[in-house]
């Protein structure tokens, strides 16, 4: 049986994380997966998963804006994940949870083929439940003296938010949590419904209790 390569990032520079994937990923085949996982003792580890290996990189990073994360960024779009999907990484929907050991995954991207083998352009992201949280920011539109004030929350697969400066909220299926998503919904008045389908199948105070959180939450956006 043939043994499977394995490639582990020597150090964490984020600046040297280009020119590992082009050395190394040619030797682990066709590519499976991207695996985002961290831990206190193992810190931010990226593994890309091929057919016939792996490459495991250091200083990639995620759930905030900074170099590790550009460089998670450049290496998902160097795979051919599509540039709107990549910016998961810059969500603080996905900041790891400093408090514990245990290893656990971000996000993850399967890369997509189609029934001859060949691989298409993107991949599908899956994120754990247990990583989903509320985001929020101000917008610095002049909607009232405290500007735009926004919050938002993933759930039933899609996004929840809510505009306290103008008294509006929405269920945005099928986007991710972040920002950008977000408002690409918001302001091009895209498909969206009162209440997320959960909700709707309870009752209007599970709703009102969801809207009231958010709106407590979004106080603090500045």
């Amino acid at each position: 049986m043939k043994r499977k390569y394995t490639y582990t990032a020597p150090n964490s520079l984020s600046r040297s994380v280009k020119g590992q994937i082009k050395k190394h990923l040619p030797k682990i085949g066709k590519l499976v997966s991207v695996v985002a996982t961290f831990s206190d003792s193992d810190w931010y580890k990226l593994t890309i998963n091929g057919e016939d290996g792996r490459v495991i990189l250091r200083g990639c990073s995620w759930g905030y804006s900074g170099e590790g994360c550009h460089a998670t960024y450049d290496v998902l779009t160097e795979l051919g994940v599509g540039y709107d999907a990549a910016k998961i990484v810059f969500s603080r929907g996905v900041s790891p949870l400093y408090e514990t050991e245990k290893l656990r995954t971000y996000f993850m991207f399967k890369f997509n083929y189609d029934d001859i083998g060949c691989r298409r352009l993107g991949a599908s992201l899956s994120i754990p439940d247990f990583k989903l949280k509320d985001i929020r920011w101000n917008t610095g539109r002049t909607y009232t003296a405290n500007g735009q004030r926004i919050a938002a929350r993933a759930i039933d697969g899609g996004v929840f938010m809510v505009d306290i400066d103008r008294g509006l909220s929405y269920f945005f299926p099928g986007i991710t949590l972040i920002k950008d998503d977000v408002m690409n919904s918001y302001d091009s008045n895209a498909k969206a419904d009162y209440a997320p389908p959960s909700i709707v199948a309870n009752n209007y105070n599970d709703w009102n209790q969801l809207r009231s959180e958010l709106e407590k939450f979004a106080e603090g956006a500045i």
